[in-house]
């Protein structure tokens, strides 16, 4: 029990780490910068996979519900596949052939039965795990899509100022100028103004101060 909790929450973990990546990408990339200046750090990308989930909403379920579905269907398409073919081959011509014939006809059958079933088997695991792969590939397109859509949302609300505004001081020629942080690292700090985005180092920036939302 305890083996298939542990290999359950690390698919669950591996699931939201994928999804929280392709968010986080899909999210700086509306705004010009390379995931790569900004990493996460592993429980941050996992957060950000469960921001992921709540922000696809039903369109997450659709697609687990499809992708679930459609492997159900094939393997119910398989196993009736199976059963027909059985059928066919349980007939044998024993009334036109000695028993001997007749014993070497009924193995030999049942070692083609045998393969078909084994074939059939490959079949239907190979098809549920094009169809698993199909459902994931939606969801990290959808998980790319809600980081974009979350970007422009950020967007609206800069422009019609409703997040806090930072001014940054930088410490040469003590200038300073304002706009709304996107996202920070140990090193950089990116920030929208206007229909810009700006990437500033840690070691140009004095300090940073946020004002009140209007």
């Amino acid at each position: 029990m305890l083996k298939h909790a542990s290999v359950i929450i690390s698919m669950i973990t591996a699931t939201l780490y994928t999804l929280g990546l392709t968010f986080h990408q899909g999210y700086l990339r509306e705004f010009g910068i390379n995931d790569s200046l900004f990493p996460l750090s592993i429980d941050q990308t996992i957060f950000q996979g469960f921001v992921s989930l709540s922000t696809m909403g039903a369109s997450a379920v659709v697609w687990f519900f499809v992708a679930a579905e459609l492997v159900l269907v094939t393997a119910l398409i398989g196993e009736f596949i199976i059963n027909r073919v059985n059928k066919i081959r349980q007939v044998t011509p024993s009334n036109f052939t000695s028993d001997k014939s007749e014993s070497n006809i009924n193995e030999g059958i049942y070692d083609i039965n045998k393969f078909s079933g084994f074939s059939y088997r490959m079949l239907i695991l190979a098809t549920a795990l094009l169809v698993l792969f199909i459902g994931i590939l939606f969801a990290l397109i959808a998980s790319d899509k809600s980081g974009k859509e979350a970007a422009l949302r950020f967007k609206e609300n800069a422009a019609s100022d409703k997040l806090f505004k930072s001014t940054i001081l930088l410490k040469a020629g003590n200038k300073s100028t304002d706009g709304y942080i996107i996202t920070s690292s140990q090193n950089q700090v990116a920030y929208f103004a206007g229909n810009e985005t700006t990437i500033l180092n840690n070691s140009d920036i004095s300090s940073i101060r946020s004002s009140t939302r209007k």
